[in-house]
C-alpha cells in the first residue's frame, strides 16, 4: 500500500477539527466588534444645576425654569405642586443639549412650589426628583413623593427572571455543547420553560421600564405610549440580543451535529454578552471602550459558571458520566479568573471613593453580592479540592456529597442574581459624585443659550467654592446641533452703557470638547455684554453675542 494512503487520511482527521475550531474563533471575533457598535451612552444622568436654584426665594414669579444635567436627557413627566397642593403642568417643555427648559404658566400664589421632574438618561434608566422654590416667602412644603412599592417589586422580579432565564438557559446550552456529550445532563421539560421565562421576562422588563419612565400606574402597560417610551431607550437593544441568545441556545440544544451545536452555543454566548453590555449602569461607565468589553466578559464568564451547575449535578446521577466533571474541572479556573478580573475593572470604573462602598446603596448592594460570591467560591473550592478527586476515583459517597454541594451552589447563584437585580434602583457612585462634586466645586451663577443661524453656544458662568473669581464654560455647536470644532476661542466682556472697553480672555479647550476661561474678575455691574469669538478656520470666524443680566 502506498505511504500516502496511510498518512493522508490521518492528517485529514487532525486537520478537520482544527479548521472547524478556526472557523468558530473567526466568527466569534467578527461578532465582538458589535460591542463598539452598541449606541454610545454616558453615565447615569445626574442633575447638576437648576434655575431657579433649589430652595431659592424669589421676589417675582419666574417665567421659565431650567434643569441642567451632566449628560443629554429626554423629557418624560413634569408637574408643579403649588403652595395649596394643586398640581399644574408646564406650558412647554424643550430639550436642549445640556438639559431641559420649561416654560411655566402664571404662578400667582405666594409660598413654596415643588417642581417634580422625570427624565430618561442615555443609559436607559429613568431619573426623577423635585426642586423647590418659593415666591415671596417660604411656606409648608408640598409632598411630591410618589411611592410605588408594587411596581418596584414587579420590576425587580422581572429583572431577576430575565437574568435567571438568560444566564442559566444559555449556560446550559453551552455546557451541553462543550462540556457534556450526553443529553441526559440537560433539564428535559424544564429547559424549555427556562428559555421561555427569559424571553417573556425581557419583554416584561421592557414594558415596566416604560411604566417607570412615565411614572404611570401598572394599567398603562396596555397603552401604546408606554411602549413607545420604552422602545426609545437603550434597553430595547438588550432585549433584542437576549432573544437572539435564547433562540440560538434553543437551536443549539436541538441540533444533532456536534459542530453545529458548538457553533450555535458560541454565538449565543456572544449575543448574551452583548445583551448585558448594551445598556445599564456598568456598561455606560467612562471610558466605555473599557467598560463594555469588561461587562461582556463578566456576563459570559458568569454564564459559563452558573449555567453549568444544574446539568453538572444531573450528570453526577449517572455513574458512567464523569467526563463532564473532568472537563468542568479543567476549564473553571480560567472562567473564574475572567470573572474576577472583569469584575475588578467594573468596580474600579463605578466607584469614585472607597467610602462609597458602604455609604451608598449601590455599594451596599455590591457588598452583599461579594459576600454571596465569596461563599460560592469557598463552596466551589471545597468541591474542587475536597470531593472531585474522590468522585473521579469512584467513591459513591463523595458523588452524592458533591451533587448536594452543587445544588447549594445553585441556590447561592440565584441569591446573587436576586441581589444584582437591585442595582436597577441604585445609581452608581460615579453618577452621584457628578452632582455632589459639581455643587461642592462651583456655584452656578448664570446659564444662558445663544442661538443663531450658523452656530449655537451654551454659556455657564460659575463661582468656584472658596474663591472670589469666576469661571466661564462654553459649549459650541453648529446650527444642526453637532459639535463646533474651533481652532481658538476668546471671550470679551464689555458694557456699552458704562462706557467700558472689552475685557478679553483667551479660552482653553477641555478634554470633553468644551472651552473654559478661568480666573475671571469683573466689577459688580448690573449687567455685562459678552462676545464669543471662535476661529473655525484660517478664513472663517464666528462671533456670538448675548447679555448677562447680573453677576454677584
Amino acid at each position: 500500500m502506498p505511504q500516502h494512503s496511510v498518512h493522508g487520511p490521518r492528517s485529514s482527521v487532525w486537520m478537520r477539527p482544527a479548521r472547524a475550531l478556526a472557523t468558530k474563533l473567526c466568527a466569534l471575533f467578527l461578532l465582538l466588534p458589535m460591542l463598539l457598535w452598541a449606541p454610545a451612552a454616558a453615565a447615569h444622568a445626574a442633575l447638576i444645576a437648576s434655575d431657579p436654584p433649589n430652595e431659592a426665594v424669589l421676589h417675582n414669579a419666574p417665567r421659565e425654569a431650567r434643569l441642567s444635567f451632566d449628560e443629554t436627557v429626554a423629557p418624560l413627566v413634569f408637574k408643579i405642586a403649588q403652595p395649596d397642593g394643586t398640581l399644574i403642568e408646564p406650558q412647554r417643555v424643550t430639550a436642549e443639549q445640556d438639559g431641559i427648559v420649561l416654560t411655566l404658566p402664571p404662578l400667582t400664589q405666594q409660598g413654596t412650589y415643588a417642581l417634580s421632574w422625570r427624565v430618561i438618561s442615555a443609559d436607559g434608566h429613568p431619573v426623577g426628583g423635585s426642586q423647590l422654590f418659593s415666591i415671596g416667602t417660604a411656606s409648608a412644603r408640598a409632598d411630591t413623593a410618589h411611592v410605588t412599592p408594587t411596581r418596584d417589586v414587579l420590576i425587580w422580579l422581572a429583572r431577576l427572571a430575565w437574568f435567571t432565564g438568560l444566564l442559566a438557559g444559555v449556560g446550559m446550552s453551552s455546557f451541553r455543547a462543550f462540556g457534556s456529550r450526553s443529553p441526559t445532563a440537560m433539564l428535559r421539560g424544564g429547559y424549555g420553560v427556562l428559555l421561555g421565562t427569559g424571553a417573556i421576562a425581557a419583554l416584561a422588563s421592557l414594558g415596566l421600564l416604560g411604566v417607570d419612565a412615565l411614572d404611570a400606574p401598572l394599567a398603562s402597560l396596555l397603552d401604546a405610549s408606554t411602549w413607545r417610551t420604552a422602545m426609545a431607550t437603550s434597553f430595547v437593544l438588550s432585549c433584542l440580543f437576549s432573544w437572539i441568545a435564547l433562540g440560538l441556545a434553543a437551536l443549539s440544544c436541538r441540533s444533532a451535529g456536534g459542530r453545529t451545536r458548538q457553533f450555535l452555543a458560541a454565538i449565543a454566548l456572544v449575543a448574551l454578552g452583548l445583551a448585558l453590555a448594551s445598556s445599564g449602569h456598568a456598561s455606560t461607565a467612562p471610558p466605555m471602550w473599557v467598560a463594555r468589553p469588561a461587562v461582556w466578559l463578566h456576563a459570559v464568564a458568569a454564564t459559563a459558571w452558573i449555567g453549568s451547575l444544574v446539568p453538572l449535578a444531573r450528570s453526577l446521577g449517572k455513574t458512567t458520566e464523569l467526563g463532564a466533571l473532568r472537563r468542568f474541572s479543567c476549564i473553571i479556573p480560567g472562567v473564574l479568573f475572567a470573572l474576577i478580573a472583569s469584575g475588578v475593572v467594573i468596580i474600579s470604573l463605578q466607584f469614585d471613593h472607597l467610602a462609597s462602598l458602604w455609604r451608598t446603596p449601590y455599594g451596599q448592594v455590591l457588598i452583599a453580592k461579594l459576600m454571596l460570591v465569596a461563599s460560592l467560591l469557598a463552596l466551589g473550592a471545597h468541591n474542587r479540592f475536597g470531593l472531585t478527586a474522590r468522585v473521579l476515583a469512584g467513591e459513591a459517597a463523595a458523588r452524592r456529597a458533591l451533587r448536594r454541594s452543587i445544588m447549594m451552589e445553585c441556590v447561592l447563584a440565584l441569591a446573587v442574581l436576586a441581589v444584582v437585580s437591585l442595582w436597577r434602583f441604585t445609581p452608581p457612585p460615579r453618577a452621584l459624585d457628578a452632582a455632589h462634586s459639581h455643587t461642592a466645586q462651583a456655584r452656578p451663577l448664570i446659564s444662558i443659550h445663544i442661538h443663531t443661524r450658523d452656530a449655537m453656544a451654551q454659556v455657564v458662568l460659575e463661582a468656584p467654592a472658596g474663591t472670589s473669581t469666576q469661571t466661564l464654560t462654553l459649549y459650541l455647536y453648529t446650527g444642526d446641533l453637532t459639535s463646533l470644532h474651533a481652532k481658538e476661542v476668546s471671550v470679551a466682556f464689555f458694557s456699552e452703557e458704562a462706557g467700558l472697553e472689552p475685557i478679553r480672555y483667551a479660552a482653553h479647550q477641555k478634554t470633553d470638547g468644551s472651552w473654559r476661561v478661568d480666573a475671571i474678575h469683573l466689577p459688580r455691574l448690573g449687567h455685562w455684554q459678552i462676545e464669543i469669538d471662535a476661529l473655525v478656520s484660517d478664513f472663517e470666524r464666528i462671533r456670538l453675542r448675548t447679555r448677562l443680566e447680573s453677576t454677584p
